[in-house]
């Protein structure tokens, strides 16, 4: 009977505003959680599609489905912390909610740095930038241009042999569709 006694008084108590410091902290927070997010989603990614070896048929096969199996992971996570860890919280308690989570997050962590040494890592050929002021030129170039070409050759292609000979870069054969 008390706890129901404190909820309903809790619940209608009123609650000073926020500080200008407390809100400052609020959008500090949020941004860097944006910021961070933003910074190493696309890498996780990318450095999962890379530990797939091309010319092995199994592994190729695999790589076609990696972007399939990492969205199924990466929603049934979240569906995961909007519910099985909400009820947690609610049932057991904050202190089990968050910790949770993150004695996952710290068995993921150190999972990823043990395996670090066994990753395929390819070295960076050239300079990003130029690589981005490739495409912003290219793109300048053929603003006018169809979006599908009649030929192949209208496409752009990179000429500079050297690049080709690195391990990871090869010209991708022209198709219709999208596979």
């Amino acid at each position: 009977m008390t706890t129901t006694t404190t909820t309903q008084y809790a619940a209608t108590a009123v609650c000073p505003p926020a500080t200008r410091t407390q809100i400052g902290f609020f959008y500090f927070a949020l941004y860097l959680m944006a910021l961070g997010a933003g910074g190493i989603k696309s890498c996780v990614s990318a450095l999962a599609g890379d530990q797939f070896d091309d010319s092995d048929p199994v592994e190729a096969k695999r790589k076609k489905s990696f972007p399939n199996w990492w969205f199924v992971a990466l929603s049934f996570g979240s569906m995961l912390s909007v519910s099985v860890f909400v009820y947690v919280q609610q049932t057991l308690g904050w202190s089990w909610g968050y910790g949770i989570p993150t004695l996952i997050t710290g068995v993921a962590t150190t999972a990823y740095f043990l395996n670090t040494p066994s990753y395929r890592c390819h070295p960076p050929s050239g300079s990003p930038f130029t690589r981005v002021a490739q495409v912003i030129v290219s793109a300048l170039r053929n603003w006018r241009v169809p979006v599908l070409p009649s030929h192949a050759h209208l496409l752009h292609e990179v000429d500079d042999k050297l690049l080709l000979l690195h391990a990871g870069n090869k010209l991708l054969p022209h198709t219709n569709g999208l596979l």
